[in-house]
């Protein structure tokens, strides 16, 4: 969403050889089912013929092509380029005939992303045509074709679409960033944010529980946590060794690491100070053994 509104945001989008080699495999599964359309079938192929635009899409639907290989379909925001429009019987703004969809899958089972990626499609068909399709088609990666009745899932597709729209309609400030998720490519982004922002949750002994306490007082970044005297939610200790942590943190940078050995109980012993004391039948184990060690 934030790419799109910004230009400045760039993903790190990286195609690597295995996804490349799905992709790769899909395209050669797709050209097969169109040799198998082409053998009996009249097929308007976009791609061959260098005609990718949405008015070329509705000429080709317009004459009558059987199977339209493909073909571009846009209604508002929404736009795509669905695999194989085939022709069926039955009344239209195109005559006594009108186009549903036929999508290809790797997969071998159909997944609900398919169907709702089919409903889209089928509602756009329906901005060109007057009318929605009766039956949508998956055909999986098993050479197996599937039906789905465009009425049985439609509502469904309909809400889940409004969600969307909705979600999006109301983002204003860019959210912070989680930094125990995965953003995929947009990774390294989503660290830049965390570190142009110095925020709280950096600091690395620092809990979720009390990251949510710290945005619910208003700390949102490293240095609101150190000048903090009390933060509710997060005890006086817990607060203080938070605080040192930061601290060791702030100073440290790439050229140079500061640590600190942080006082703790007797009695709760934590860290390095629950090693057992040193005994002659200790074994190590080093996997990373550096031939610099003893030098």
């Amino acid at each position: 969403h934030y790419s799109l509104d910004n230009n400045e945001i760039n993903s790190e989008k990286n195609i690597e050889d295995k996804v490349k080699e799905l992709f790769d495999y899909g395209n050669k599964f797709e050209k097969e089912i169109l040799l198998k359309f082409k053998e009996s079938k009249n097929v308007f192929d976009c791609e061959e013929l260098g005609k990718k635009s949405i008015y070329d899409t509705i000429s080709a639907m317009k004459s009558g092509y059987d199977v339209i290989y493909q073909g571009h379909l846009k209604k508002n925001m929404w736009e795509g380029f669905a695999d194989f429009l085939v022709k069926v019987d039955g009344k239209s703004n195109l005559g006594d005939f009108h186009y549903t969809v036929k999508d290809t899958k790797l997969s071998g089972i159909v997944k609900s992303k398919f169907i709702l990626q089919l409903c889209v499609y089928a509602e756009m068909l329906e901005e060109i045509q007057g009318i929605l399709p009766e039956s949508v088609f998956i055909i999986l990666g098993t050479g197996e074709e599937k039906e789905f009745k465009i009425h049985e899932y439609y509502n469904f597709y309909k809400e889940k679409k409004n969600q969307f729209l909705k979600f999006h309609s109301e983002l204003s400030d860019m959210p912070i960033p989680d930094k125990n998720i995965n953003h995929g490519e947009w990774d390294s982004y989503a660290k830049k944010i965390l570190l142009n922002k110095n925020d709280v949750s950096l600091i690395t002994t620092i809990t979720k529980q009390q990251i949510n306490c710290c945005r619910k007082n208003g700390i949102n970044n490293i240095n609101d946590l150190i000048n903090s005297e009390k933060i509710t939610g997060i005890n006086s200790d817990r607060l203080e060794n938070l605080k040192k942590q930061a601290i060791v943190q702030i100073k440290s940078n790439e050229s140079s690491i500061e640590f600190d050995v942080l006082p703790h109980s007797e009695e709760s012993p934590r860290g390095l100070y629950e090693v057992p004391d040193k005994n002659n039948n200790d074994l190590f184990f080093n996997i990373e053994q550096s031939e610099f060690a003893y030098e």
